[in-house]
């Protein structure tokens, strides 16, 4: 077995994402996307890959990364993927062995990584390395086209009596000239009612913005809500481009003194339609286990599927 940095070479990407597509079979990114994921990587940040090979073939990666996000230094990242048919083998404790290498000199304080509940052999080896679980994520998924909202005209008819208006990003973009950076605001601001096993660092403007270059960015599947001038809630779907039936919810939020009035809910209403419309099969999301976000998505008729778990490896202790 031979292990070295991934190059990011037409054969490297190829490789690693039909890895990725046996592991992950229900989010199959494309080349376009994995490259738009790597551009988009601030270069300020410390970053490595590796791929590991036996006979010429790719059989695994790993990369290790500095967790930006997390407001305390010292977090850094790591994530490998193991072909399912070179498993049991030592593949990714080797990985492991070398990122760990390749991190040390940075002295990191805590390693965070995740897997999902049925991806066994992952869950074996998190155990093995002393990783601990943080946090729990269930998926749902909903069937588009079942989708029957009548239930929900009563929260979409609260809010319109609340003088809330609702917009896709198009309308939005035509309503307000400086709307990106105050949706960044927004963002910014629902991003503190997310769950985290500890403080996170809000996204620069510059780094939200690019998320409006990838592949997967879809205009019409961003819903806001505004009182006024004022943005005060918001749902935001991105696609696959390599599964046009499949859309994902990034977040969905409402700022705090706006809740209660079923805002929410109009907004995932309106966010379902357009799918309907748009074609898509299915919407998955992930919520974290207490968060009434999960409670609503299954009143909407989501359905539970795997959950996704938070890991983390405390290296401060002797």
């Amino acid at each position: 077995m031979n292990i070295r940095p991934f190059d990011a070479s037409e054969r490297d990407c190829q490789a690693v994402l039909a890895i990725k597509w046996l592991v992950w079979p229900e989010y199959r990114r494309t080349i376009a996307e994995f490259r738009a994921m790597d551009a988009a990587w601030d270069r300020n940040c410390f970053r490595r890959q590796l791929v590991a090979e036996v006979d010429g073939q790719v059989v695994g990666f790993g990369s290790c990364y500095q967790a930006y996000w997390v407001e305390r230094p010292g977090t850094y990242g790591v994530w490998i993927d193991v072909h399912p048919n070179w498993r049991r083998r030592g593949i990714g404790g080797a990985l492991y062995a070398a990122l760990l290498d390749l991190l040390a000199p940075h002295r990191p304080r805590k390693l965070i990584t995740e897997t999902r509940e049925d991806q066994h052999g992952a869950l074996h080896f998190l155990r093995r390395h002393e990783f601990r679980q943080t946090m729990r994520h269930p998926e749902s998924w909903l069937a588009v086209q079942a989708f029957d909202p009548t239930p929900f005209a009563r929260a979409l008819a609260k809010v319109q009596a609340a003088g809330i208006d609702l917009c896709d990003l198009p309308a939005l973009q035509a309503r307000d000239p400086d709307w990106q950076r105050n949706w960044w605001a927004l963002n910014v601001l629902l991003a503190q009612d997310v769950p985290a096993p500890e403080p996170t660092n809000p996204p620069s403007f510059e780094d939200f913005s690019q998320h409006m270059s990838s592949p997967g960015f879809l205009p019409e599947g961003c819903w806001f809500a505004l009182a006024g001038d004022d943005y005060v809630g918001l749902t935001w779907m991105n696609a696959f481009p390599s599964d046009p039936r499949l859309l994902e919810t990034a977040l969905t939020g409402v700022v705090r003194s706006y809740r209660r009035l079923g805002i929410a809910t109009a907004l995932k209403v309106h966010a379902i339609d357009f799918a309907r419309r748009h074609g898509a099969e299915r919407i998955v999301t992930r919520n974290e286990e207490n968060n009434p976000m999960y409670e609503l998505n299954l009143k909407l008729g989501f359905r539970p599927g795997p959950a996704q778990f938070e890991y983390e490896k405390d290296l401060s202790a002797p």
